[in-house]
């Protein structure tokens, strides 16, 4: 019908700066500019600032751009990967290339890596849509909006998936298995971001951790005849 209409058919419908794939339902921003973020994260690492201003300029002239559709829409891994690159050239003076991403997460902060900001930005673009003023609507119960607000954020609901939460949307609340089996509940809008923080890198430093290379591939030696330095058990990612 639509062909024979002469209608437009394409795979991507373009809405208030995002794109959506209408297969596969993936999002991603519009009109992202990575050369300008590039040269940018270039001219900051001859700035001569130290950590403290330099991650400011990064929040400031880089990350907005990449997260401004946080919980909606995230930047595709190609992107992700260049802007974790240009942040680590930026501070080979404090780390060098070669050092782990859970040692720079420790030493630069968290808020420097992208991939753990990119689930940062959607979990808390989550908690202020659950948590702003409900709509007055006879027709739909406050279950029923709040349904709807979760549905909007796909990236948001994509990543609770990939930690193994779970969301409770009438309860605004964040629900996780700790390692001692007990059920830890985040309550937004009640509780301080700072726990739910602190899930985030507590994930982001096990996942990280467990990927390094002396991890990943043990050097210790086989020969029974030599030395064996201590040998503690891998991490459970």
């Amino acid at each position: 019908m639509t062909k024979h209409r002469g209608y437009t058919q394409t795979p991507t419908l373009d809405f208030l700066g995002v794109r959506i794939d209408l297969t596969s339902g993936e999002t991603s921003p519009l009109k992202l500019r990575l050369h300008k973020l590039l040269e940018r994260a270039r001219l900051a690492a001859y700035t001569g600032f130290g950590i403290s201003a330099k991650s400011r300029v990064f929040k400031a002239l880089v990350f907005l751009a990449l997260f401004w559709a946080a919980g909606v829409a995230v930047p595709e891994p190609r992107v992700m990967n260049q802007i974790a690159g240009s942040v680590r050239h930026a501070f080979q003076r404090d780390l060098t290339q070669e050092a782990p991403r859970v040692l720079v997460g420790q030493v630069l902060g968290w808020e420097l890596d992208v991939h753990w900001l990119a689930e940062w930005s959607a979990l808390r673009a989550l908690e202020r849509v659950l948590t702003s003023v409900s709509e007055t609507s006879e027709a739909l119960t406050l279950e029923e909006l709040r349904a709807a607000r979760c549905n909007g954020l796909p990236v948001a609901n994509q990543v609770i998936r990939s930690l193994g939460w779970q969301l409770q949307c009438h309860e605004r609340a964040l629900c996780r298995i700790d390692d001692s089996a007990r059920t830890r509940i985040y309550r937004m809008g009640v509780d301080s971001p700072r726990i739910l923080r602190g899930w985030l890198v507590d994930h982001h430093k096990l996942q990280a951790t467990a990927s390094c290379g002396r991890i990943v591939k043990s050097q210790h030696r086989l020969d029974p005849t030599l030395a064996v330095g201590f040998k503690p058990a891998r991490p459970v990612p």
